[in-house]
């Protein structure tokens, strides 16, 4: 039984906490929001996108809704909670704001409920949704703040992530010889703190690698579900991170700030002889493919769709995984997979819908992929 506890909106007006949770819910029967998974599918189009601010229009869902994609993915940061008008939310105003925010995007943003209505969809948190800005396992009210996204994105009682810490889950799709396997990790309720650094060059970022082979991205219940995840049989993985996996020139949120939980990643894909797999990950505000030729052959491939709603006003940091230049506008992407052909297109698309930037990723067909 949650607290009856009154507050007043940021956008106006007071509600009373319990009250609206009720309210939310008989909405969100009203919007719909598409979580029944057509599993049985052979998935051929999938769309993914991050960084969607319920203050901003957001005028791109119309083109995703036409892109006609089977499933999309939501990367994080679905919702702005720890900022109003941009500006930071004071702390202790942070899990009522989180709230605001929820409740916003459902009253207002009618298109990207019409999406949630639509379109199946996978859905991960990322700081912002999370409840403030790039923090990790020490946030205050994550219990509460899992609440808020579980009803949020309607999750069934009987789904197991009622049950246990974090968000993280998978689905395999398709029969065999076409499956595909989508898992979405959680990159926020375990992960440790974050070491900051000086640093001198603009637009680089303030963190510094944690060489503390204590510290965590995941957690240890965690990897030991991806470790069993991945045991599973498919044919294609998707590998779903709120925050960015290869790129590693920057100082801002990577799976580079945790060098060792990196490499544990990669001997873990190794170790099962792993080849078709792709990251998608977002955070980042701008959209880019990066590749890594592998020593036994074959690449590996990383998206990063991201924003919805922001460009990229930062400094464009020189990677030598990325494959050409960033794509700084509003944008969201795509993978369509040709089974006949053997190969996943990786397409980031303007708000259009328009590509702006693509990669080929060739299958590579073995008992384990």
């Amino acid at each position: 039984m949650c607290p009856i506890t009154k507050t007043f909106s940021k956008y106006g007006g007071m509600y009373i906490v319990c009250t609206f949770v009720l309210v939310y819910a008989i909405v969100n029967q009203v919007y719909g929001a598409n979580t029944n998974l057509i599993v049985n599918q052979v998935l051929q189009k999938i769309a993914f996108g991050s960084c969607a601010d319920e203050e901003k229009t957001q005028t791109i869902w119309p083109s995703i809704i036409n892109y006609n994609p089977q499933l999309f993915l939501f990367l994080g940061d679905n919702v702005y909670g720890d900022k109003t008008h941009g500006i930071s939310v004071r702390e202790e105003y942070l899990e009522k704001s989180l709230l605001d925010s929820y409740y916003l995007a459902e009253k207002k943003q009618s298109e990207f409920n019409r999406l949630r209505g639509l379109i199946p969809h996978m859905v991960t948190w990322d700081d912002h949704d999370y409840g403030k800005n790039d923090v990790g396992a020490n946030l205050p009210f994550k219990e509460t703040s899992k609440d808020f996204f579980m009803q949020f994105w309607n999750v069934k009682k009987n789904d197991k992530r009622w049950l246990r810490d974090g968000i993280y889950y998978s689905q395999i799709f398709g029969p065999v010889g076409k499956r595909v396997q989508i898992i979405v990790l959680d990159t926020r309720w375990f992960r440790s703190d974050l070491k900051v650094g000086n640093s001198n060059t603009k637009g680089r970022g303030p963190y510094l690698p944690n060489f503390d082979k204590t510290s965590t991205i995941l957690g240890s219940t965690q990897w030991s579900w991806l470790s069993e995840k991945l045991s599973e049989e498919a044919e294609i993985r998707f590998i779903v991170s709120s925050i960015q996996i290869m790129a590693d020139q920057h100082r801002w949120e990577k799976w580079g700030n945790f060098p060792h939980e990196k490499q544990k990643l990669y001997q873990l894909l190794n170790q099962k002889h792993l080849r078709n797999i792709i990251f998608i990950t977002g955070d980042r505000h701008f959209g880019a493919i990066y590749r890594e030729k592998l020593p036994g052959g074959g690449a590996r491939h990383e998206i990063t769709a991201s924003s919805l709603t922001n460009g990229f006003r930062g400094r464009e940091i020189d990677d030598p995984l990325r494959v050409g230049k960033i794509y700084p506008n509003i944008n969201f992407g795509t993978a369509e997979i040709d089974w006949e052909a053997e190969k996943i297109t990786l397409t980031i698309r303007d708000q259009n819908g328009s590509p702006k930037i693509q990669g080929i990723k060739p299958l590579i067909f073995s008992p384990n992929n």
